[in-house]
């Protein structure tokens, strides 16, 4: 996260009326080709300065995935909803569970079908014969007969980010804020995994909840913007009805149940990328840093104007130019300062700051102690870095307001 790249002033201005006049992105000229790290799980970070890589989409594909966005809830089960009829959707959505990263012989990933350029998985096809190959088709056939007939289109799709380790942290968004609502379509984004045992466990996990969307690229730091771009294809191809693109992390508490009232109550909203604007904020140097970024990445030494990749509000129009125009930026691997800064001014969108949406500290304390009503309240966001029973609480407070003392 940008708020953690970098440590230097972060202001804002007021908003104004219109919420796509306010701030224009302002990024500088000399804005470079970045280069990319490799990253891989078989050894430690591959640094190739050399390399310049286009965000080419064709490169990794949807190793789990549902053709389908809907909302609510049948059964417990996320219900489904309308389909894509763009057939560029065909070659992702035919992949909707593949052996292609798994050797089926040992169970293990096969380096053999690494795309060296980006950490993808190759898309040539390989014959399976029996093993992980075979379950995984069992286990597709199995997610898809299990689909409801409710074809409904979210106001809200909500991408959140998270690692394939946190699966309590899913749980915990699953049975607070995450709940079904006929408002919202909730998916989860993961990258590739190492180990069989694990990706066995995220595929029962996805037929369990039908809430994971997973990319061919290993889960790691330098190919999150590879999530952050798979996240706006997702969108492109299986859910381009819903109004509204809502992106955020996994420790974060976002308070549902005003944000659907809200979004439901205005006007279908244009332009809109709304979020905690970030300006003037220094590129790490040190390389004692986990975000040290070189000159030859980034020749500037400040990031621009972006948001913080915690918590992003698309509007549908600007989800869509975002993803068309980031397949044509060279790739940076800090995924809020390419996709929200860089990517966004070159798509001429400005960021509307919701610094007054966002609960303060103070704030939330107070609500933990009941020193402070919910019902008085009108936020959409924390900030992140939440303990799960934290965000348990945040939801109890929300739902279940008791009388305070103010």
């Amino acid at each position: 996260r940008t708020s953690e790249v970098a440590s230097s002033s972060s202001s804002s201005s007021s908003s104004s009326s219109s919420s796509s006049s306010v701030f224009t992105t302002a990024v500088s000229g000399t804005q470079s080709t970045a280069s990319l790290t490799l990253v891989n799980p078989y050894e430690e970070l591959l640094p190739n300065d050399d390399y310049t890589s286009l965000i080419d989409l064709r490169d990794f594909k949807f190793t789990i995935n549902y053709d389908y966005c809907g909302s609510g809830s049948v059964g417990g089960r996320s219900s489904t909803g309308s389909t894509s009829s763009n057939s560029a959707s065909s070659s992702s959505s035919s992949n909707n569970i593949s052996g292609r990263r798994m050797n089926p012989a040992s169970g293990t990933l096969d380096r053999s079908t690494l795309t060296p350029a980006s950490g993808a998985w190759s898309s040539r096809k390989r014959r399976s014969r029996g093993g992980v190959s075979e379950s995984l088709k069992r286990d597709g056939n199995a997610l898809r007969r299990s689909r409801s007939t409710s074809r409904s289109a979210p106001l809200v799709l909500v991408l959140v980010h998270s690692a394939p380790a946190n699966v309590e942290k899913r749980n915990t968004i699953r049975s607070t804020w995450g709940r079904p609502d006929s408002r919202a379509r909730l998916i989860f984004l993961l990258g590739a995994v190492n180990s069989s045992d694990a990706q066995r466990a995220i595929e029962k996990e996805s037929l369990k909840n039908d809430d994971i969307v997973q990319g061919s690229f290993v889960d790691a730091y330098r190919n999150m913007t590879y999530k952050h771009v798979m996240a706006l294809k997702w969108y492109h191809y299986h859910c381009p009805d819903a109004r509204y693109v809502l992106k955020v992390d996994d420790d974060v508490f976002i308070n549902t149940p005003v944000l659907y009232d809200v979004l439901q109550l205005v006007a279908p909203q244009r332009n809109l990328l709304l979020c905690e604007l970030k300006q003037k904020l220094s590129v790490k140097r040190t390389h004692r840093s986990k975000w040290f970024v070189s000159w030859r990445e980034y020749p500037s030494r400040y990031y621009p104007p972006h948001c913080p990749g915690y918590s992003i509000l698309y509007s549908a129009d600007v989800a869509r130019g975002l993803y068309r125009v980031a397949q044509r930026q060279p790739y940076f691997w800090i995924d809020d300062v390419h996709i929200t800064g860089t990517v966004a001014h070159y798509a001429n969108l400005t960021i509307t700051p919701m610094d007054g949406l966002y609960l303060d500290e103070e704030q939330r304390n107070d609500l933990l102690n009941h020193k402070l009503n919910a019902t008085g309240l009108v936020f959409f966001f924390t900030h992140p870095n939440l303990p799960m029973n934290e965000i348990r609480r945040m939801w109890q407070a929300v739902t279940e307001p008791k009388d305070s003392r103010r």
